[in-house]
Order: C-alpha cells, then structure tokens, then sequence
C-alpha cells in the first residue's frame, strides 16, 4: 500500500480492512481528512503521516517516517506523552505543543486485532483554532506552559470590570483590535485573558508578547518565524513565531510602547492585512487572530515626541480600554485582600489569618505598585508570619516613612478649657483630632502616617479610638 510520503506493507493484520476500500482508496480518504492523522507501530515507529499532519508539525513526512513519535525530530518533541502512553497500549486524548509552536489536540487510539492484540497505534492531530470555531470548551487545553499566567495580579468581580469585558469582548467579536491601558500592576494581563476565554474560549491560545524584552534584531524572528538555513544558527527545521503559534485565539502584545521604532513598521504591515512571512520564505501566511494590546505609557506623547509611529497607533488601539488604579478603585481593595489570602491559603500550613492591625495597614494604603503590590505584601506576609500576621510583618516601604516636619500646621484647635479636663485626656483628644484632618487631607492612612513621621502600625493603632 502506497502511502504519501512513504510505500507500507501494514501486514495481515492491517488488511483487514473493507475489501471494497483498495489501497488508493483508503489512501484518498486519509488524505481528505482535515486532522492530522499518523499510523505508529507498536514499538512507536511512525510508519506514515498524512498531508495535514505534515502542516500542524511542520514537518516533511520523509524526515520522521522510521522516526519515534517521541522524538524531537517529531513536532519538537511534544507528542511525547503519545509514545508513553503507547508503551502501555492505553489511548490517550491530550493538549501537546509542537516545534512549530502551534498547539493541537492529540489523540492516540489503540489498533487491535480480532484478538483483542495490540499492533499499533492511530494518532491524530487536530488544530487548536478548530474547537473556538466549532464552540467547544477545553479548559486551558492549549494554554503555554511556563508562560506565568498563574502568577498573574487578580481580578475581582466588579460592575466597572464587567463593563470592560462587555466592550472589550464587543470589540473582538467584529475584528476589531483592543489596547489597554492603565498603570503598571493594574491587571491588564489578567483582562486580556478574560478576553480571550469570552470570544475565543479558554481552550484556544493565549499567546502572551513582552515586546520590550525582544531585541531589535530578533524582533521579526521571533514574531514570525523562520524558515530552515535563513540564517546562520537557525533552526534545521526553521520555526513558528508569535503570531503563527497565537492562530485561533489572542496575541497579547504586552508593553507595546517599547517596541524600537525601526522595527514598528515591521508590525505595521502585519496588523494591515493580517499576512506576514517568515524570514527566507517568499510565501505568505494567514492566520486567525484577535489582537490585544496594552501599554501603561502615554502613546500619543511618544507620538509627538518621534518615538512611536502614529499609524501603529491607529491600528492599535481601535478600541480603547482603561484600567483605573487601585487608589482610586478603594473598595476593591477589601476584596482583592479576601481573594488573595484565599489562594495562598489554598496550599499553606497553617492557613494565615491577618490580624485587625494589619487588615487596617493594608486597606489604609495607597498603592502605587496597585494589585501587583496588594499580592506582594500578602504573599511577603505568608512567608514571614506562622499563623497570624501583624503590622509587624508589613513590608518596610510600608510599615514606616520618612519623618515630616508638621509644625506650625493651622490645625489647632480649642478643645476645651484647662482644668476642665484631665491632661492626659486633652492630649489624647488633640491628638484624635490631628490623625483625622491628616487622614483626610492626604487621602489614605499610609499616607497620612508619612506626613505625620510615624509607621502606619502606630497610626493604625490610634485611629481605633477615633
């Protein structure tokens, strides 16, 4: 039986297929499958592999035919979970990430004969791209592994973000392109995946572009790929960029206000017409993809100023979405405390507990650092405290400040006349006095406690009177 790509005698065993399929039949009807679809031999052999499995591994059937399919030679080495799994003679439905950076539904399916023995394998290959089309749900199925998203700052239910996601989602869902903005620390990650679980489905990519950390001369190989020998130290197999590996679900364009002007416009001309080429291919490619940007720099000073080209701009940020800072986002605050002490305590022995003190601390502080800082004073507290953390246990950026000469401040005030009151008490009265108008004229405690020369653990303490 004459295969593409390969001549195959698959042995008695194989030949009990329908006498009414002949080879060239059977091989027409593999070759007309949209999934990939590899034949392996019990000792994992590949032995043959149809068109589209060649386009999802990018990768010619002449170089892994006779190859494991737990190979690196084999899609990078990502169907290697199919090989385990065959060494047991156990089907296997899986999400694997290929070398062509394209992630895939696979599945292994067992070949036996009338017996019930086993002699091989059927391996098929479904694109990633497929399932968001078709509306199915694979919960994070093709998401990247090692990509951090785990760590990423939390998102509380809250009316302002619903609104967000309703725009956002809108906007997506017509093609066009979504930039968030807002400062550092103030979730925009976090909302962009939010995106793509609403309008592409959470098993569809998520592929997450720090633009500032790629240098200037890998910028276009990196973002889309290289074909085998364009260069000298590229791959022998070539490579799949950013964007091929984002087909069917969202590019995430982190920090776009970094990208060196010089190589701008090499991301213009993709976000024209959604085509680009790798890098020593005269061939150009389409892909399927939501895009996503975000920045917490002002693009439109950057364009006055010659650093960011205004047409990337327009291509950018077709809709626009900000997120406020946590400051002025208050009673979020309460919220986001109770949702991170949760997931620490998920995994902690003991669980912690905050103590009064230090629940006043955090929620009297102004966050510059925003959500990204909230998470980082609890997970500070998880790892300094046992059971419960106290003011004691707060950062020291924030449990104390620098001193500030308060006097000669117009905030005095007759609270009674002497003798009517004892002098310990009359001071303590002042002293209420001052710590409120401080609260109120600076904003926060964390802030009023700055003002004052004092640690926010001591003010906190004297505002339980107030």
């Amino acid at each position: 039986m004459k295969f593409y790509g390969t001549d195959l005698a698959l042995g008695e065993k194989a030949r009990s297929l329908p006498d009414a399929l002949g080879a060239a039949e059977v091989s027409d009807l593999i070759e007309a499958l949209p999934d990939g679809v590899a034949l392996v031999s019990l000792d994992g052999r590949i032995r043959f592999v149809n068109r589209a499995f060649e386009r999802l591994a990018d990768v010619s059937s002449q170089e892994i035919v006779g190859q494991s399919i737990a190979a690196q030679a084999v899609a990078g080495g990502g169907l290697a979970p199919l090989g385990a799994s065959l060494n047991r003679a156990k089907p296997l439905d899986a999400g694997c990430r290929l070398g062509s950076g394209r992630l895939v539904s696979a599945s292994l399916r067992i070949l036996r004969d009338a017996g019930g023995d086993a002699y091989g394998g059927l391996v098929l290959l479904r694109d990633g791209a497929d399932f968001a089309e078709a509306g199915e749900r694979r919960p994070e199925r093709f998401r990247f592994r090692g990509d951090g998203l785990d760590s990423l700052p939390l998102l509380v239910e809250a009316p302002y973000l619903d609104e967000l996601l309703r725009q956002g989602a809108a906007a997506l869902g017509r093609n066009a392109r979504v930039m968030l903005t807002g400062e550092s620390g103030t979730g925009k990650t976090a909302l962009a995946l939010r995106l793509r679980d609403r309008v592409s489905g959470t098993g569809s990519p998520f592929v997450h572009v720090n633009c500032g950390s790629i240098p200037d001369s890998l910028f276009e190989s990196e973002m889309f790929g290289y074909e085998a020998g364009a260069f000298t130290g590229a791959a022998s197999r070539g490579k799949a960029g950013y964007v091929e590996a984002a087909d069917g679900g969202v590019l995430f364009l982190d920090e776009v206000g970094e990208i060196p002007l010089p190589v701008q416009a090499k991301l213009l001309t993709f976000l024209e017409d959604g085509s680009y080429l790798r890098i020593g291919s005269a061939a150009r490619r389409r892909v399927r993809v939501k895009i996503v940007s975000a920045t917490n720099r002002s693009l439109l000073d950057m364009i006055e100023e010659g650093r960011f080209r205004r047409d990337l701009y327009y291509r950018l940020a077709v809709v626009t979405l900000h997120l406020p800072a946590l400051r002025d986002k208050a009673e979020m605050i309460e919220k986001l405390v109770d949702r991170h002490l949760a997931r620490i305590n998920a995994d902690r022995t003991p669980p912690l507990a905050l103590s009064p003190a230090f629940r006043e601390a955090v929620l009297g502080h102004d966050y510059p650092g925003n959500i990204r800082e909230l998470g980082n004073i609890l997970e500070h507290a998880a790892a300094t405290a046992d059971a419960v953390a106290d003011v004691e246990h707060l950062p020291d950026g924030l449990a104390g400040g620098e001193p500030v000469d308060v006097a000669g401040r117009d905030n005095a005030v007759e609270i009674a006349e002497p003798g009517d009151r004892p002098l310990k008490d009359m001071v303590r009265l002042f002293e209420d006095f001052v710590l409120e108008k401080a609260i109120a004229k600076h904003g926060s405690k964390r802030r009023a406690a700055k003002a004052l020369g004092i640690d926010i653990g001591t003010l906190v303490r004297k505002t339980k009177r107030v």
